[in-house]
């Protein structure tokens, strides 16, 4: 069993493993996270060099959490590894955003992950999620009517979805073929002593309630391989939605037409013709990459009824409308909900651009591009962005924070995050959002000063020139100066 473990990790190493980089291990305590530890010190060549450890302190079980941090940094000096132990009160950020504990952990230790990913320059994150988890994943988005993208659960490869990541940093689960207990198995192989977290037990939890009620009934009663087969399920549904996903951006880009600053038209005729299905996605993509807020399934089928039944105009959640005429498809803005704070557009010319109304003035120089797309990666909490001058539009505008704003960040795939989100990654206090200052396209923001900048400016291979956009903090009296926004 240990064997067949270790060629599972092997595998999945050779796979989606960066040849070059840091790599940070999420350890909790538990027999999966140690059993990745140890996989990925004996796998992964120069582990001692390139290997870190990261642990999170919840805050939630005090002796027994500080126990299982203890037992994390033995094991990281046993194997010669750095370790970095954070802590945090997790339940007291669940009460202040309304949010479960579960969801509250979630999002620490995510910021805690890209925190010690910007400090390492780190290439990859390994996570020890498993087949099991895998599983519960399934029928968990079951239970909720998840559809094909839900039923996909956790990819074993993909970008940090977190907007603050660096650049292509990677999210690994090498274990998601292996069960628990055959890392336990490992662990007593290896001599490897993990601890227990006793809230595992508490049926207070739908992930638990499905681990240790419904996945041992369904086994018992209908199937003693049901978690091998939610594991194949959840692999088919990944395969089938990333292809539907190619062909969906596939289809959006060639029915778009052009039109005003800040809609999206459609060819009204080229979208009757996809298969039902595309249909959905097609609808859905252009829902995201306008920014349209609270998108559902029931949503997407009257925007897509109303297209094909001729519906002249539709009200869509945040303002937003879905038009229908004869030959083409519009989605827009009421003007009613037209954004009203004041903004100046950019300019191509070298020189800064100033707008007394603003508290913020802009930079704007065509310098050459970058030898190498990680030379324009940056600094942390970036003042100025180095982008591909091919993506620069008339329509782009510096401006203050609206509510309806969104990004698609660098390095998530183009999934749209809301920018209130990002503030709250990046720890902006609410009283500073509204004359925070970014760069957008109607909605989309392609940049949020001292944070990130979204998935279409980014350098390409090809590149030959290259926008450096600089934002300072304006003085009335005194014009511009470099300096510390908070």
């Amino acid at each position: 069993m240990a064997n067949r473990v270790l060629s599972e990790a092997q595998a999945a190493f050779a796979a989606h493993l960066p040849r070059r980089g840091a790599v940070l291990v999420g350890v909790s305590g538990g027999a999966d996270s140690l059993a990745l530890l140890d996989l990925a010190a004996a796998c992964i060549p120069d582990a001692r060099r390139r290997l870190k450890v990261v642990h999170v302190h919840h805050g939630l079980r005090s002796r027994d959490a500080d126990l299982d941090q203890r037992l994390v940094q033995a094991q990281a000096r046993r194997l010669g590894l750095s370790c970095w132990c954070y802590r945090s009160q997790v339940n007291q950020l669940a009460a202040k955003r309304r949010m479960t504990l579960e969801e509250a952990g979630r999002m620490v230790r995510h910021a805690c992950l890209v925190d010690a990913a910007w400090h390492w320059r780190a290439a990859a994150v390994l996570l020890a999620h498993h087949l099991d988890d895998q599983a519960e994943t399934v029928l968990a988005q079951l239970l909720r009517g998840a559809g094909g993208q839900g039923l996909a659960a956790m990819r074993p490869a993909k970008l940090f979805p977190h907007p603050a990541a660096p650049a292509g940093l990677l999210l690994l689960r090498p274990l998601l073929g292996v069960r628990k207990r055959e890392l336990e198995a490992y662990c007593r192989s290896r001599g490897l002593r993990w601890r227990e977290d006793r809230s595992n037990r508490s049926q207070e939890f739908t992930r638990n309630r499905i681990r240790r009620r419904l996945l041992p009934m369904l086994e018992r009663a209908f199937n003693p391989q049901i978690v091998h087969r939610l594991g194949a399920l959840a692999a088919g549904q990944a395969r089938d939605d990333d292809y539907l996903a190619r062909l969906a951006e596939r289809a959006l880009r060639r029915l778009t037409r052009p039109g005003p600053a800040g809609t999206l038209t459609l060819d009204r005729a080229g979208f009757l013709r996809l298969p039902q299905t595309l249909k959905f996605r097609v609808a859905g993509l252009a829902w995201d990459q306008l920014g349209v807020p609270h998108k559902s399934s029931l949503h997407l089928e009257r925007v897509v009824s109303a297209c094909e039944q001729g519906h002249a105009g539709l009200s869509l959640p945040g303002g937003w409308t879905s038009r229908v005429t004869s030959r083409q498809w519009t989605f827009g803005r009421r003007p009613a909900t037209a954004a009203r704070r004041s903004s100046w557009r950019l300019s191509l010319r070298p020189g800064v651009n100033l707008n007394p109304a603003c508290p913020f003035g802009v930079e704007v120089a065509v310098v050459p591009a970058p030898r190498t797309i990680r030379a324009a990666r940056g600094p942390r909490r970036p003042q100025q962005i180095i982008c591909d001058a091919a993506s620069w539009k008339k329509s782009w505008v510096a401006r203050t924070y609206q509510p309806d704003d969104f990004i698609r960040p660098l390095g998530m795939s183009g999934h749209r995050q809301d920018v209130k989100k990002v503030f709250t990654a990046m720890g902006l206090p609410p009283e500073q959002r509204k004359d925070w200052p970014l760069i957008a396209q109607g909605q989309e923001v392609l940049w949020v000063f001292e944070g990130p900048m979204s998935e279409r400016l980014k350098l390409q291979a090809s590149s030959k020139k290259a926008l450096k956009i600089r934002i300072f903090k304006a003085s009335p009296a005194s014009g511009f100066r470099d300096g510390k926004s908070r």
